[in-house]
């Protein structure tokens, strides 16, 4: 077994927790800077938390979603049951698990884009705004995506190889 294998979990949930508490860190310090009568910060208002969260989803799309062994399915016949319940609801072949894993980066690829969205348009664009609270969320968004792709990486089959498969290549 691999070091991916064995450690990819626990090195996603640091990767995890690092953004989330970058976040944090960025929401409290604008919040006490704000209460402190500091000039330029105020208080992160709640819309600029959906990017994190659409990351956090993108995350759990990915790892109860298709596992990278289905990936490598062929597709006469074989019928990737999780979706529906029965085989009537399920996704049929490759078809179905590429659809839902291009779905799931669609997720994290809103994520990163609402966090540089947020960053330029609340912060960026106001004279004499800070950035951290901006930085910090693109930077929660990036580490989120990371921590996702290292435990979908990791979660490999029965590949000896460091999670890459028969074929070398993640796809």
């Amino acid at each position: 077994m691999g070091g991916l294998q064995r450690y990819g979990a626990l090195v996603a949930g640091v990767i995890f927790t690092t953004g989330w508490f970058v976040w944090v860190d960025a929401v409290v310090y604008a919040g006490v800077q704000e209460k402190a009568g500091v000039a330029g910060w105020t208080a992160v208002p709640w819309d600029q938390f959906i990017p994190g969260i659409l990351g956090t989803l993108f995350l759990g799309m990915l790892v109860s979603g298709p596992r990278r062994d289905s990936l490598n399915r062929d597709a006469g016949g074989d019928v990737y049951v999780g979706y529906g319940g029965d085989e009537a609801g399920a996704c049929d072949g490759q078809g179905g698990v590429k659809f839902f894993l291009f779905l799931s980066y669609l997720v994290a690829f809103a994520s990163i884009v609402g966090s540089v969205w947020v960053l330029v348009q609340f912060y960026g664009a106001v004279e004499g705004a800070e950035v951290y609270p901006g930085v910090a969320g693109v930077i929660q968004c990036a580490l989120i995506v990371a921590s996702a792709i290292t435990l979908w990486v990791s979660q490999s089959g029965d590949h000896d190889d460091g999670g890459l498969g028969p074929s070398g290549g993640m796809f």
